[in-house]
C-alpha cells in the first residue's frame, strides 16, 4: 500500500489520539488520519505545534518527518534510528572511529 504524504503549511496544533494524527485548526473542525497510513509528514509553518507523544508514534511506524524554514525548504529530517539497519550501522561505525580520526577537523 502507497503511504500518504501530508503537508502542513498553515498554522495548526497536531498531536495524537487512539493511533490517530489528529489536527486542530484555527476556526475549523478537527482532522484526523491513521497514523500507520502515513509515510512522511511536511512541517511548513513557523506556528504549527506537535506533542512528543505524536513524534514518538511517527517514528515507531517509521514516517520521515520533514521540518521546513521560512524559504520553505527543508532543514531537519527525523527517521526512526532503530528500524533501519543501515543508518544503525553507520551510527555505530561513527562511535567506534579511533582517536586520531575523531581529532581532524571538519573540512580538513
Amino acid at each position: 500500500m502507497i503511504k500518504r504524504t501530508l503537508y502542513f503549511g498553515n498554522p495548526a496544533y497536531l498531536k495524537t489520539a487512539n493511533e490517530q494524527l489528529v489536527v486542530d485548526l484555527k476556526d475549523e473542525e478537527s482532522k484526523s488520519a491513521s497514523i500507520e497510513d502515513i509515510g512522511i509528514v511536511i512541517l511548513d509553518h513557523p506556528q504549527i505545534s506537535i506533542t512528543q507523544a505524536l513524534i514518538s508514534k511517527l517514528l515507531a511506524n517509521n514516517v520521515a518527518l520533514i521540518t521546513c524554514d521560512a524559504t520553505h525548504h527543508p532543514v531537519g529530517l527525523f527517521l526512526n534510528l532503530d528500524g533501519h539497519t543501515l543508518q544503525s550501522q553507520k551510527f555505530q561505525a561513527q562511535v567506534e572511529v579511533s582517536i586520531p580520526l575523531k581529532s581532524v577537523p571538519p573540512g580538513s
